[in-house]
């Protein structure tokens, strides 16, 4: 302390402080003699700038896996100092090396730091005790406004700094100057401004002018509001209402039976009704004998569902242990639904019906003075709801959603839900919703608190207004004083008089008060419903509700994943029923301080302490989420016994690719974040996001990949890539996580970065079974990973060498990974590096040859997501036209809703001698509704769908079937417009300057095509009425563009495979004067005439394309588009038989 002292620095009190963990070790020792109950929770100057190492063993014991605890002082104290070292060391890590001068306050805030930093903080003077807010804890009460420069871009919504409860340092070096605080309000809109209210933790006492400097605030990511609550509940706790002791300190294995079910006073106690799944509900003649239950398929779950269900109604302490996929939510709502079926059991109402009737004719009569005296005399409730614990607002989200199904009376606790079924039940909003019906108990109770919580109120804000008074009286005085000697002895005198601190310390006590009002306002209303869900931060935090409420039962989601404090801080001596739903092979609880987990054990949660000290507990063994091909990745390294249920084995297989699982193993090394711990691989970033668009390419729904990544620093590499390189067709709604953070969640396909790939054979936490089983686990259909298999499997972890042996034995580890055509599998493409993935995702370069409704073979070239809704079946047959001659005419024109060949349009007959024009013939092909869904699936533009129902307002059949043909080939130019953009798109990720150029332009090329010809034909030709089509000729001209363009794309796609050849370097400068040539093409309108000049650059590029790609060149439809010339001008044309052989032939030109 001394050195601090000499440092100049004002500290607001001393302390022994907690050492540096740097060299801990664990310690048998006696516990220390410092008692931790009066232990200040807000860290001390002294704490974050000491450097004594010395009592660190006599401070921190391991938390004790396999022995019992001696008493409950010593395992108290043993998760409190695991607390403060876990939240402490990163302060004093940070916050020391700056307020000592070691480091600068860096120019812009670092990602990879655990600290934050806000620049020129500044108090806004005559702010102090402006909030009429009444803070939370009564020692928190000096409240000020400050400003900073503001981050203008930042998004403070989805970035969760500066939230209520963060603990901030203000420094001021000059005047060496540190103060803490913790952020009282925060509103997005006001920190977008730069402006933020602070309570002031530790005001300097040698530094009274302290509001008027400047300051360079610190807020370290280690979030103090969950240490403080917890750290204060274990203060608290006590001998007598210490809750599970006999079970906690490891002194009894019998888990026990529900004293409800034992000291019941309602007759029958142990009789319990159940539901079955077909609604109807029986009751067991004993609850606690699992004979007299209804069979698993009653029930609608699996036997060992039903022996999880039985133990968690008949165990006092009742652990269920959930594999991946297995059901641990479904199980824990069904227990919620039984549990409620039978809350007449430990849902005690007291006597609520008859003095609430009393209470309400006071309130009917109009005898308020009566009504609120008599209230607390009258009034006893011994109801309490079935409390649900999950860690992140997330998780508890989603559980009281289920919930709901089985009941209405939900109060979900806490500000931070998401969910929009929930927004009616959170208390916020049943507090100012109270149901107005004088017959419940909800609104009495609410109203009895609420009258009593404003005049309280009232005297708080008065008592503020004179401190105030005081504090400007006060620093008035101390300005006089700093004037005169004489002065400062008057001045002395009169701050005596003054009794300022009584006065904060009735301000406290009325702060007490009035949270103590405020807690028996919500446990009123948390009486009234069946559930009370809450967050472990939040349970803690409202442990003055809950010790109010009295909970009989309490059931803990992801029990595996949270601190053995949060569950223990979370528990009341009125807890007879404790469910706990988890899996401990799954991750373990965080700690910020890894030394404190390795040596201490302090990641070990209460879940995993009770099973491994043996407390009987039920493990899910079938599993609902993963094909076979996922499961046996941890069936049996990690899980001995986990069956695959047969629903699983229904699941589709992944599209394009001819494994549902694969390992991409590559050499590529792995690079250290600058400035930071973290790791990151470009390889995968750029390998990952590829095979995500692939799989969008394949028809895969981008909300249906997950891109999982093992470290936050390829998260942000991922994100960065992601924004770079695909910016025309964006992977946004693809989700890019890490593992950490995607317990419990899961997709159809998850695409697993590893990361880690060096020479010094290190592979960080991959070797932490937990870790690798959760991310192994997140897969529905398919699962691809990309790392070094014989790094990860050398590395020790036999985890891993199982990974490595399954993967081998199936064919499914490799460098490259096969994509394949699912109609032709004997069509491949071998991927290993991010180019080589197909442009626009074609695999295949056959016929697609599926069946056509009409019989048919579809003529479209081969895609994943070919149009057979939409595709005009090209099969030439026979037709009786009524004039008696039969033609050959397009299956797409004949009828598709009868069989007697009669045309769905009208044509001239063409037989020699026959000058008969047919008329149109009665058709039930529904055109309008066609028209529909040509537009449905290529455009959600509303002006095309108007444009459509205008042309075929009082239009003939034979009008509508050509709007039809126009329409369908506009569809199709759509079609192929997107191909070119994610063609140019998918150059930009190859980063090739020569082909990223010529895409551009050509994508551009036809952008303005398309546009053009789509504006004359739907919007000028809609608003002028006019009837008719385009001629042959000119469609002709304005689709040879898009051929074109299509066969130079084609060239791309062989370019892309052999880039370094002789022969892609030729076609190169092929392609370089065929762009010439497109540059002189017209836009906007359909095709000029080319020169000949350009014409034969153009088919020297097609020829040499023609000799790589075996493409022949004599075929009639590709001379066609050789010797084809614009035709200007020319007057619409009558769709007779040749012409419609002509549109034919260009379907097939274009497709």
């Amino acid at each position: 302390m001394p050195g601090y002292q000499k440092a100049g620095f004002s500290l607001a009190s001393k302390s022994k402080s907690t050492s540096n963990l740097s060299n801990m070790k664990p310690s048998t020792s006696p516990p220390p003699t410092h008692d931790f109950r009066v232990m200040h929770l807000m860290p001390l100057i002294a704490d974050m700038l000491s450097n004594d190492d010395a009592t660190a063993d006599e401070l921190l014991r391991p938390n004790s896996t396999r022995k019992p605890y001696p008493d409950i002082q010593t395992y108290l104290e043993t998760h409190f100092r695991l607390l403060w070292a876990d939240f402490i060391q990163p302060l004093r890590e940070t916050i020391g090396k700056f307020c000592k001068g070691r480091e600068q306050v860096p120019p812009v805030d670092n990602p990879n730091q655990r600290i934050h930093f806000y620049r020129n903080v500044s108090f806004i003077q005559n702010s102090f005790l402006s909030s009429v807010t009444v803070p939370d804890r009564s020692d928190s009460w000096r409240r000020y406004n400050i400003r900073f420069d503001s981050m203008p871009g930042f998004d403070w919504e989805k970035n969760k700094r500066l939230i209520y409860g963060a603990l901030v340092c203000l420094w001021n070096a000059p005047h060496k100057v540190i103060i803490l605080a913790t952020v009282s309000r925060s509103d997005p809109e006001e920190l977008e401004k730069g402006w933020l209210t602070v309570s002031i933790e530790n005001p300097p006492h040698n530094c009274h002018d302290f509001t008027s400097k400047t300051y360079t605030m610190l807020e370290c990511e280690v979030f103090y509001e969950p240490y403080r609550v917890v750290m204060e509940a274990y203060q608290q706790l006590q001998d007598d209402s210490f809750p599970f002791k006999d079970h906690l300190l490891g002194w009894k294995k019998d888990p026990g039976v529900p004293d409800y079910l034992l000291k019941s006073k309602v007759p029958g106690s142990q009789e319990y009704r159940i539901t079955k799944s077909d609604g109807n509900c029986v009751t067991t003649k004993n609850v606690l004998n699992i004979s007299t239950w209804p069979s698993a398929s009653e029930l609608g779950v699996n036997p060992i569902q039903r022996t999880a269900l039985h133990a968690a109604m008949t165990r006092r302490l009742a652990l269920i242990q959930g594999p991946p996929g297995t059901g641990k939510t479904f199980i824990g709502r069904k227990i919620i639904a039984t549990l409620l079926d039978n809350k007449h059991l430990w849902h005690d109402s007291g006597n609520y019906v008859q003095d609430n009737a009393r209470l309400v004719d006071k309130f009917q009569k109009g005898k308020m003075q009566d009504f609120w005296q008599s209230y607390g005399e009258l009034w006893r409730d011994n109801r309490s709801p079935i409390v649900v614990i999950c860690l992140t607002n997330q998780a508890l989200d989603q559980f009281l959603e289920g919930v709901l199904k089985c009941t209405k009376k939900v109060i979900r606790v806490g500000s931070q839900s998401q969910s929009t079924l929930l927004e009616g039940y959170t208390m916020s909003v049943l507090k100012d919703n109270v149901v107005q019906d004088r017959k419940k108990y909800t609104e009495s109770t609410f109203l009895y608190h609420k009258y009593r919580m404003n005049g309280l109120k009232k005297c708080i804000q008065d008592t503020v207004d004179e401190i105030q008074a005081l504090t400007k009286k006060l620093n008035n005085m101390r300005k006089q004083a700093a004037q005169s000697p004489v002065g400062r002895d008057l001045a002395a005198e009169s701050l005596k008089m003054l009794k300022l601190h009584q006065m904060e310390q009735t301000y406290r006590g009325q702060i007490r008060e009035y949270n103590c009002i405020k807690a028996e306002s919500e446990e009123a209303l948390c009486r009234s419903v069946d559930v009370v869900g809450l967050t472990t931060t939040g349970a803690a935090r409202r442990r003055d509700v809950l010790a109010l409420l009295q909970p009989k039962i309490v059931l803990v989601e992801e029990a595996a994943q949270v601190l053995e404090p949060h569950i223990v801080a979370s528990l009341t001596a009125s807890c007879q029923h404790l469910i706990m739903i988890g899996d401990h092979l799954q991750l373990r609880p965080q700690c910020n301080v890894h030394k404190l987990a390795a040596k201490y054990h302090m990641d070990v949660s209460l879940f995993e302490r009770l099973v491994k000290t043996g407390v009987p507990s039920v493990m899910l063994a079938v599993q609902h989420r993963m094909r076979p091909e996922v499961s046996r990745l941890i069936v049996p390294s990690v899980y001995s016994h986990l069956e695959n249920h047969s629903s699983v084995l229904q699941h589709p297989v992944v599209p394009s690719i001819n494994r549902n699982v694969f390992f991409i193993d590559h050499d590529h090394q792995e690079a250290r974040e600058e400035g930071g711990s973290s790791y990151y691989n470009s390889h995968e970033a750029a390998m990952a996001l590829r095979l995500a668009h692939f799989l969008c390419e394949q028809g895969v729904q981008q909300e249906k990949i997950t891109v999982l990544v093992t470290y936050a620093a390829q998260m942000r590499a991922m994100v960065a890539h992601r924004r770079e390189q695909y910016k025309l067709r964006s992977l946004d709604r693809v989700h890019i996580t890490t593992v950490d953070n995607y317990q419990g969640e899961e997709n159809d396909i998850i695409i697993l970065s590893l990361v880690r790939n060096n020479r010094i054979k290190s592979v960080g936490f991959l070797r932490t079974p937990n870790r690798v089983c959760v991310a192994l686990s997140r897969a529905r259909h398919g699962l691809f990973l990309l790392g070094n298999i014989r790094l990860l499997a050398g590395s020790g972890s036999k985890l891993w060498l199982h990974v490595q042996n399954v993967l081998t034995k199936n064919g499914e580890l490799g460098k490259e990974l096969t994509l394949r055509c699912d109609r032709h599998h004997q069509q491949t493409v071998k991927v290993k590096l991010p180019e080589h993935f197909p442009i626009c995702g074609i695999v295949c370069k056959l016929k697609c040859g599926a069946k056509l409704d009409c019989g048919h073979s579809c003529q479209l070239p081969c895609r994943n997501q070919c149009q057979h809704a939409v595709a005009l079946c090209q099969q030439m047959v026979e037709t009786l036209l009524p004039c008696g001659h039969l033609i050959k005419v397009p299956c797409s024109l004949r009828n598709n809703n009868n069989n007697n060949n009669n045309i769905g349009g009208s044509v001239d007959c063409v037989v020699d001698g026959c000058r008969r024009l047919s008329a149109p013939l009665a058709t039930n092909f529904d055109l309008k509704a066609e028209i529909t869904k040509l537009l449905t699936k290529y455009s959600s533009d509303e002006s095309l769908f108007k444009a459509a129902e205008s042309l075929l307002k009082d239009k003939s059949v034979e009008d509508q079937w050509r709007m039809y043909q126009r329409m369908y080939y506009l569809c199709l130019s759509a079609v192929f417009k997107g191909d070119l953009e994610r063609s140019y798109s998918y150059s930009t990720v190859n980063n090739q300057p020569a082909q990223v150029k010529l895409q551009k332009e050509w994508a551009d090329d036809l952008r303005a095509s398309h546009q053009a010809v789509q504006v004359k034909s739907l919007e000028q030709q809609a608003t002028a009425q006019v009837e008719g089509c385009w001629s042959v000729q000119c469609l002709k001209d304005a689709l040879f563009q898009w051929r074109r363009l299509d066969l130079l794309r084609q060239c791309l796609t062989m370019l892309s495979v052999e880039p370094q050849s002789e022969t892609s370097q030729t076609c190169q400068l092929l392609l370089k004067k065929a762009q010439l040539a497109l540059q002189d093409d017209g836009r906007g309108s359909p095709a000029k005439k080319w020169t000949t000049s350009q014409e034969n650059d153009v088919y020297a590029l097609l020829k040499s394309v023609a000799t790589m790609m075996e493409f022949d060149l004599t075929r009639p439809d590709v001379q066609m588009i050789m010797e084809t010339e614009s035709v200007e001008d020319e007057p619409p044309l009558p769709p007779d038989s040749n012409n419609l052989d002509c549109i034919l032939s260009l379907q097939n030109m274009i497709l």
